[in-house]
């Protein structure tokens, strides 16, 4: 439910799934070929055990592929839905993880983005640690080359999420401060 009242229809539709799924999942779904043709029989799940195998449907003009794709829905939706489970259960990870970082400390990242703009702190970064990058001709992008060599890192954002690059970076941000007042 939404603030308003008003449900989410996605949120609605995975819930009937799932609550049908729920009352289908026991059951043991099985293809039979018999003097009637083939089909699709289960056998439903009664106190800790099954009855007896009952007919659910019979093909006529299926293909072993069409036939396979019924039989196996039920586990293929087990398997689908733990799927998005796990996606969700990282999504939620790392959105938390992401906010944490966020609540937790300075955002390193844009700090360091906003130096490469600065030509000081360019000329610092080209005299102290100059690295080799022939290929860079934009300034911003060879201070941001130069910045990610200075403090191994792949990504300016580590300097928010990975404290060791966080320390390297308050480093690095001193040593400009020294040279700056030189």
């Amino acid at each position: 439910m939404t603030e308003r009242g008003n449900t989410d229809p996605r949120k609605a539709r995975l819930e009937l799934i799932r609550s049908r799924l729920a009352r289908l999942q026991d059951h043991i779904w099985q293809t039979i070929v018999d003097e009637h043709g083939t089909g699709i029989e289960t056998k439903r799940a009664s106190g800790g055990g099954h009855e007896a195998p009952v007919p659910f449907c019979r093909f006529t003009n299926a293909s072993q592929v069409e036939i396979k794709f019924f039989t196996d829905a039920v586990e293929d939706m087990k398997f689908l839905l733990g799927l998005l489970d796990q996606a969700f259960a990282q999504i939620r990870q790392k959105s938390k993880t992401s906010t944490d970082a966020e609540e937790n400390g300075p955002n390193y990242a844009a700090e360091a983005s906003m130096k490469c703009d600065d030509n000081a702190f360019r000329v610092f970064l080209a005299e102290r640690h100059p690295g080799d990058h022939p290929d860079m001709e934009n300034a911003k992008d060879l201070a941001v080359a130069r910045l990610k060599s200075a403090l191994k890192i792949k990504s300016r954002k580590e300097l928010t999420r990975n404290a060791e690059a966080a320390a390297r970076w308050r480093d690095l941000r001193a040593e400009f401060e020294l040279w700056a007042r030189r």
